[in-house]
């Protein structure tokens, strides 16, 4: 059974590296969906059908420097499919995104009271909105209603991180989660908010 799971293993890379074009993992110039592949790839090891370790497969099989890869990956499992749906239209790094992040929504990036979506047609509104909300963030300012987006936004990629843990967790980090998660629970309440027990 294992060496059967093995097996297909070997045959879904060698396929995806087959159908893959020239790889190139800079912010704006790579799809999620490559980097999700990326992060399948490593999570669970498929490169070692190859005989190769992590690093050799990138530099190998890849054309890219695995620091590189792991970047790339480290950005989708940060920020989500929003950073390259942001990084296809203006030129953004990952310290600029984490101080433009609580503006964006998945209809694109909050300016003045007003949404700009993220597609190319958009970019010089885009790339004059962030470099506004960057000005804003080194001046120590925020727009109104900007922690309630950060507050959400930090709510979403707690629970994102939260599933990706693994099964089997010990007492004590089940009684930490508990309290967090009350602590939360009671917060959300204090503004009226109403969260239904499971």
């Amino acid at each position: 059974m294992k060496q059967a799971a093995e097996t297909a293993n070997h045959h879904e890379l060698l396929q995806w590296l087959d159908r893959r074009e020239p790889l190139n993992l800079m912010p704006g110039h790579c799809s999620v969906a490559e980097i999700e592949s990326l992060s399948h790839i490593r999570g669970r090891a498929l490169y070692r059908g190859l005989g190769c370790s992590w690093e050799e497969f990138c530099v190998t099989h890849l054309g890219v420097a695995r620091r590189t890869a792991d970047q790339a990956i480290g950005c989708l499992e940060e920020f989500g499919a929003l950073f390259f749906r942001l990084a296809s239209c203006i030129d953004i790094s990952p310290q600029e995104y984490r101080k433009i992040a609580p503006y964006l929504t998945r209809g694109g990036l909050l300016s003045e009271g007003k949404i700009i979506a993220l597609r190319a047609e958009n970019r010089e509104r885009l790339t004059r909105a962030a470099a506004n909300l960057l000005r804003q963030a080194r001046a120590g300012r925020r727009s109104p209603g900007s922690s309630v987006l950060e507050a959400v936004k930090r709510c979403q990629a707690a629970a994102k991180l939260l599933r990706s843990l693994p099964q089997g967790l010990d007492r004590i980090d089940k009684l930490d989660l508990a309290a967090a998660v009350s602590d939360i629970r009671k917060a959300v309440a204090g503004l009226g908010v109403l969260v239904a027990r499971w």
